[in-house]
């Protein structure tokens, strides 16, 4: 058996590739920002992409007649790497539950043994995808991702920032907060989308402004936007999600999703994907035509996986992205399942990310 910590892997009590492809058919427990960054394996610890400089590209001159043609620019490609991030947990069973876990073994009936690691498959996997969510939250929030600090090691570590590159006007705090007075939100949608639209050298328009709850509340009171609503019954007290879409819709806007998701991070503490007082503007839904990603979920190849390749306990192609293996530890006696993965978001087109700061800090 190969070790791990203080436990062993117990191949004999259940199919750690079934148990593995029950694990990856885990969906997110929550938010929709998963959509803008698929999943994509690499057979080892590190990320990689190359980035290329879009504002780079550049009309065809005309050239004169019986001339060759032009050579053209590519523009700059950058090869990204670095390393992903090692995400493992283990749940053991309860005490009955191991009593239950052996009488199935004696019966000898597999699917009840099965039956006994899934809940706990399950529930690991989405303790790593949390993880995973509060990392694609910030980084289309801040184009970062950051993994403790000084003042607040995440288990003991504080690793190096990894910046992504958004670029610089792509990252700011509007000039009138929409809790100021007279902040003219139409006026600033439009000036959001002219950057964004400049900068993707006129290729990709904003889709969507993913926005939480605090913000649209904001601007479904304001008088301005209420008063273009207005009929001739008068100026509504207040607007919804859906009468705002059509206004910014008829001036080719983005379209407004309120979206609130929080998930506990490590400690237990409820965090939100996105801060409440920023509107991070993003391409359509790639899960809608037209869409685009804006990068992608890496999952690499764990030691696990490497010794159950060893040991021909799981197929090469399954290898990489999310591990779930049944445990045995002898001191104490115990049975359990690890759910482990090395994994990362990573933004392969940071231009295609805005981030504004449009209130003051609550």
């Amino acid at each position: 058996m190969a070790e791990t910590a203080n436990a062993s892997m117990a191949l004999d009590l259940a199919d750690p590739e079934e148990l593995s492809l029950l694990a990856r058919g885990v969906p997110f427990p929550a938010g929709i920002l998963h959509r803008w960054f698929p999943a994509a394996t690499r057979r080892d610890h590190r990320y990689r992409f190359f980035k290329r400089d879009r504002s780079l590209r550049r009309a065809v001159p005309v050239r004169p007649w019986d001339s060759p043609a032009v050579p053209l620019d590519r523009g700059d490609v950058e090869e990204i790497t670095g390393r992903m991030l090692p995400l493992s947990g283990i749940i053991w069973l309860l005490e009955e539950e191991a009593q239950l876990l052996d009488a199935a073994r004696e019966a000898g009936d597999l699917d009840a043994v099965t039956d006994v690691f899934d809940e706990d498959t399950i529930s690991g996997a989405k303790r790593i995808l949390q993880r995973i969510m509060l990392m694609q939250g910030e980084v289309v929030s801040t184009g970062k991702v950051t993994i403790g600090t000084q003042a607040a090691p995440e288990n003991r570590l504080q690793l190096p920032q990894v910046d992504f590159g958004l670029p610089a006007d792509h990252f700011f705090t509007t000039n009138t907060l929409f809790d100021a007075g007279s902040p003219d939100i139409l006026g600033q949608f439009q000036d959001f989308k002219r950057t964004y639209v400049t900068t993707t050298g006129n290729e990709v328009s904003p889709g969507v402004a993913i926005m939480s709850s605090r913000v649209f509340e904001v601007m479904a009171e304001d008088s301005a936007l209420r008063t273009l609503l207005g009929t001739i019954l008068g100026t509504p007290p207040s607007i919804g999600e859906d009468e705002v879409n059509a206004l910014l819709a008829k001036r080719k806007l983005p379209r407004i999703i309120v979206d609130d998701t929080a998930v506990p991070d490590h400690t237990g503490v409820m965090r939100r994907q996105i801060p409440d007082n920023r509107i991070v503007f993003l391409p359509e839904d790639p899960t809608v035509t037209g869409g685009t990603a804006v990068g992608a979920t890496q999952w690499g190849l764990t030691e696990e996986a490497k010794k159950l390749q060893r040991a021909e306990a799981i197929d090469p192609g399954n290898a990489p992205g999310i591990l779930a293996v049944p445990m045995e530890s002898e001191n104490p006696v115990r049975t359990g399942v690890l759910v482990t993965g090395i994994g990362m978001p990573v933004v392969t087109q940071p231009d295609l990310i805005m981030s504004v700061k449009v209130l003051a800090d609550a």
